[in-house]
């Protein structure tokens, strides 16, 4: 399942949409690294979100490109396991934008084999000040999931500074008016910033006694970082959800939880949550549910703008009290 942004469509897991073709402003002929002419002004960004963004960055089809998303909504980017159909997609774009820090493990093969000149890592754009990942013994032993922690959208600040470098890379790419391109990231520079100073203001509702998360993997320090919480544990102690955890983890999670009077556990909609839904049973807290690494299909999480700003309200909600 593949979403494609444009002006009059998205196309989401689970749901029937029309799919958008539209004619391009520029051309490009790069063969990448499969002898294929991509010829085209389609954008491939390996996460909804980022497919989102880069819509936001060329106006939502408004200069006739095509934005769409490798890894459908409602799907965890760490599990994803590339298709013969996403091959072929990765090879027709004039551009792909990755997060990169092995977010996207699974495209990592597929990305090398394109020519890099077409392919932009997120984490890799210069200026952006991202932290390290939190590494659990098993991905020490079993991958490489490098040493930044790839979740900085959920921080918009730093998606403020990142749409400029894309948006010189598209203009490069499809030939796009530079100008007009320039003016639609003005334009959403300004709504990430408004968000920004949303979010910010929301959580001046929470008490400093109750800014502290716990999530069911180690997800939030962006977000954290930003608006002045604090991780105080997680069910799976990685950035990763192809770590894994144990009953000791769980124990010492369990105390950290009562110490610090944490209120709720938050976990991700498209994640096995069972061992986070069956600690906060046993603690007696309450499990809140956000979209973390993916678009939703409903009206709340179907854009990034939208997504933070629902999953915002529920952390100010859960932790109020």
């Amino acid at each position: 399942m593949i979403l494609t942004l444009g002006r009059r469509g998205r196309r989401f897991a689970g749901g029937s949409i029309a799919v958008v073709l539209v004619a391009g402003c520029g051309s490009t002929e790069d063969t990448g690294g499969s002898g294929v002419e991509t010829g085209s002004d389609q954008i491939v960004a390996t996460t909804s979100i980022w497919a989102d963004i880069v819509s936001g960055i060329t106006c939502r089809g408004d200069l006739g490109i095509e934005v769409t998303s490798l890894i459908p909504p409602r799907s965890d980017p760490h599990g994803y396991e590339p298709s013969l159909q996403d091959r072929e997609l990765l090879d027709d774009a004039a551009l792909v934008v990755a997060n990169g820090a092995s977010l996207e493990t699974g495209a990592d093969a597929l990305l090398d084999d394109l020519d890099g000149a077409r392919v932009v890592e997120v984490v890799e754009l210069p200026g952006l000040e991202l932290r390290d990942a939190t590494l659990s013994e098993d991905d020490h032993e079993e991958d490489d999931h490098g040493d930044i922690d790839p979740h900085l959208w959920l921080d918009p600040s730093l998606v403020a500074a990142a749409i400029g470098p894309i948006a010189d890379r598209v203009i490069a790419a499809t030939g796009a008016d530079a100008t007009a391109i320039d003016e639609c990231v003005d334009a959403y520079r300004t709504e990430l910033l408004t968000l920004d100073d949303e979010i910010a203001d929301r959580m001046v509702a929470v008490p400093a006694a109750r800014r502290v998360l716990v999530t069911n993997h180690d997800a939030y320090g962006y977000f954290a970082d930003r608006y002045g919480l604090e991780v105080v544990g997680t069910v799976i102690p990685s950035t990763s959800t192809m770590a894994e955890t144990n009953a000791a983890d769980l124990e010492e999670l369990a105390a950290v939880v009562e110490r610090e009077a944490v209120p709720a556990i938050f976990v991700d909609s498209d994640q096995d949550t069972a061992e986070a839904d069956e600690l906060a049973a046993t603690l007696d807290v309450e499990v809140v549910r956000l979209r973390t690494d993916s678009l939703g299909d409903d009206d709340a999480t179907d854009t990034y703008v939208e997504l933070m700003r629902t999953d915002a309200d529920a952390v100010v909600s859960a932790l109020d009290g």
